[in-house]
């Protein structure tokens, strides 16, 4: 017989299957990241990512950049924002939960790794990292556009 003790049957029974559940409906389905092309005289690129892992892996967080809703960040998942430039705000969940508050100018990439231990936290963190990182990440569902509206690519990039 499969079960022979009580505690290996009611692993393979209820813990197995549950975990199982749990992992595949963590996974993250979706485009592999592709880098958002943009005119650095002019743009700058925030890239806010969230690694796969089983802890916390069922939360998925709204994330609110400059007061707006612009995507859910879901265990696996990155989001890019491009802007012109200037102050960057971060927050999860409701623009008052701030997490992050960046300053960027034109032509830079910024990567922040978006952990959920106890809470959304997020960390800045270096470029060979984020690349690293976010190259097996799924694009996480977007609320909008990642060029704010009225804020079109240069000629060059269409």
């Amino acid at each position: 017989m499969l079960c022979r003790g009580w505690v290996r049957c009611l692993f393979l029974s209820v813990f197995l299957p549950v975990a199982i559940a749990v992992g595949v409906g963590c996974a993250a389905s979706g485009p592999r990241f592709r880098p958002i092309e943009i005119d650095p005289d002019y743009e700058a690129v925030v890239y806010v990512y969230r690694n796969s892992r089983f802890l916390g892996c069922a939360a998925d967080w709204t994330l609110w950049i400059n007061s707006h809703r612009v995507a859910r960040v879901t265990n696996g998942t990155y989001y890019a924002h491009v802007t012109p430039g200037g102050e960057v705000t971060i927050a999860a969940n409701s623009p008052y939960n701030e997490q992050a508050r960046v300053y960027v100018k034109p032509g830079e990439v910024w990567y922040l790794r978006w952990d959920v231990i106890a809470g959304p936290q997020l960390e800045e963190v270096d470029s060979a990292t984020g690349e690293r990182e976010i190259a097996s990440l799924a694009l996480g569902e977007s609320l909008r556009s990642p060029r704010p509206p009225g804020a079109e690519p240069s000629p060059e990039i269409r």
